[in-house]
């Protein structure tokens, strides 16, 4: 008897177990309110439901799916809702809408998703400004609107963002200069500004952001001189040890404007990439520079002065110096190297006719 309870009592234990984890495991359906939004941000953005909600919520399936024409992976129409609100019911905190070829307008109606944390609406067709509602959103840590037809300028209110960690505008029609305000993203690790219409200067307000570690502003419209404070940023390091360099990603480039030396990066270690191509930066360069890992890019600046002939060659792949004013001999180290060096057009010595045997 003793036996037969206990087989009884192992039984339900499983059965409780497994209708808990079930119960647990299944995602609440979409706050009404919330489904509201959604339905008028696709309205926004000129594209129509495949399905409406009462027949599938896109909290449990993680889709919004939208009629186009390119949907290839659902990565790129993905909707999460990591949120429960006090009535059970989910809430939406990131949205994906990547390469859907939407040709509607930017929707300020995010805003009304209180809890959302990831707005990524990369390569499509949206047109419009930059919302100022968004900067209500406090959760709100990820913006990429890369690769749209945006306009207008960024608003002095898009400094308000509280949490905001990646920021890329890369890739649109926008114009008007660079506001202050933007330097109090100070929790801002990327930001992409990159293939757009900006005037006037980088404002040196961005050197308050001590956390950054990428910064792309090519063909940005922006021009030079960049502030010396913004060189500095790797000043705290120590303030982000645990991911081992400050300011891993620089790419700054075509930005005409008067002539300004050759920034000291010396407190910057561990880059990835340094790009400052056609920036009208004259001076010497530094020898701290040949350490970074993948891509150096200083060409088509008037960089004068002769390379330390007793340093090692460039850690980087990829090395462009041409179009400069560089003389003295080329250091034998960058005859030596099998990475890619570029020395062409400045005023170095003629090379030697005899190569070096190991090159």
């Amino acid at each position: 008897m003793l036996m037969v309870m206990k087989q009884w009592f192992l039984l339900l234990c499983f059965v409780t177990l497994f209708c808990f984890q079930t119960l647990t495991c299944a995602q609440a359906r979409l706050h009404p309110d919330e489904g509201a939004v959604l339905r008028k941000i696709v309205q926004k953005m000129n594209a129509t439901l495949e399905k409406d909600f009462t027949e599938e919520d896109p909290c449990q399936s993680q889709l919004l799916l939208i009629n186009d024409n390119n949907k290839t992976d659902n990565k790129n129409y993905t909707i999460l809702c990591n949120q429960i609100d006090s009535q059970g019911f989910s809430r939406i905190t990131h949205i994906f809408l990547k390469s859907l070829s939407l040709q509607g307008m930017l929707p300020p109606e995010f805003a009304n998703l209180t809890f959302l944390q990831t707005i990524d609406l990369t390569r499509n067709y949206l047109y419009g400004t930059l919302p100022t509602e968004w900067t209500s959103l406090q959760h709100l840590n990820t913006i990429s609107l890369t690769a749209n037809r945006l306009t207008g300028e960024i608003p002095r209110e898009w400094g308000n963002f509280a949490n905001l960690t990646y920021l890329s505008l890369e890739a649109n029609q926008l114009s008007g200069t660079i506001p202050e305000e933007l330097g109090n993203l100070t929790n801002l690790t990327e930001l992409v500004l990159s293939s757009n219409q900006f005037v006037g200067s980088l404002p040196a307000a961005l050197a308050k952001m001590k956390v950054l570690k990428r910064l792309e502003m090519y063909s940005s419209g922006l021009k030079g001189p960049i502030p010396a404070a913004v060189f500095n940023l790797g000043n705290l390091k120590d303030l982000c040890v645990e991911i081992s360099d400050l300011f891993a990603y620089w790419r700054i480039s075509d930005m005409p404007g008067p002539d300004f030396k050759f920034p000291n990066l010396s407190n910057i270690n561990n880059m990835d990439n340094l790009v400052l191509r056609n920036l009208n930066m004259s001076g010497s360069i530094l020898t701290g520079i040949w350490k970074t890992d993948n891509t150096i890019d200083l060409s088509f600046n008037k960089l004068g002065g002769e390379i330390n002939g007793n340093i090692p060659a460039p850690s980087a792949d990829f090395t462009f110096l041409s179009g400069n004013k560089l003389t003295g001999n080329v250091p034998y180290s960058f005859l030596k190297t099998k990475n890619s060096i570029d020395f062409s057009y400045n005023r170095f010595a003629p090379l030697s006719s005899t190569c070096p045997d190991d090159r």
